[in-house]
């Protein structure tokens, strides 16, 4: 599966679907195609991408505001129980989920500082369900679905490489792969020898 098959395949059924951050709006049609949530409401803080959704969504019922985070859909006084927020680095969606009263369920697709996201989140009420390492067009991605729920802090390892990696996962040995061939060319720092070691302690469960 690429990413956004990945996203899609960790949306459960609810009410009020929120897609924060919608661009193309991509995400909001699997879920009204699918039947997933009987509201769906898409934000982007771009006009030009929230009209791109808006078209690709023109034969499904939609509300779509221009905004940032979850703060639209709180001014228009409406609750979400579960949000993809997606497309951006960890720490604009720490911002995002720091910003808001709304806790719904989560899956969120960061593009980097994924190990400050699950801290963030394992600190803040939320339960790491899914944390998945995805390959697209050579580049890495992890998806991570969340909900409230307690679980301990990661431990070093789990944070920057997945709570998961015991899971056998394909694109994850093919990660260990890539930041094998990548820090033989880097210099032996401690943070870079830290991550060898994950490297190494990751290929024991995925080999």
């Amino acid at each position: 599966m690429n990413r956004l098959e990945t996203i899609a395949s960790l949306i459960r059924p609810c009410k009020v679907f929120a897609d924060i951050g919608c661009d193309h709006g991509y995400i909001s049609l699997f879920v009204a195609r699918s039947a997933l949530a009987e509201k769906i409401i898409a934000t982007d803080i771009s006009a030009l991408s929230l009209d791109k959704a808006r078209r690709v969504m023109a034969d499904y019922p939609a509300e779509f505001f221009v905004g940032d985070g979850f703060a639209p859909i709180e001014k228009a006084g409406y609750s979400v129980d579960q949000a993809v927020i997606a497309g951006m680095g960890g720490e604009l969606i720490i911002k995002i989920l720091s910003a808001t009263s709304l806790r719904p369920a989560v899956i969120l697709g960061a593009q980097k500082n994924t190990d400050k996201l699950r801290y963030y989140l394992a600190g803040n009420g939320y339960k790491i369900t899914d944390d998945v390492k995805v390959e697209e067009d050579g580049k890495f991605y992890d998806i991570i679905r969340a909900e409230l729920g307690y679980m301990p802090q990661p431990d070093q390892l789990e944070a920057y490489m997945g709570v998961f990696y015991k899971e056998k996962n394909r694109h994850l040995a093919a990660y260990c792969t890539y930041l094998e061939n990548k820090l033989k060319n880097f210099k032996k720092t401690e943070k870079n020898l830290k991550i060898a070691r994950f490297v190494q302690e990751v290929k024991k469960w995925q080999s």
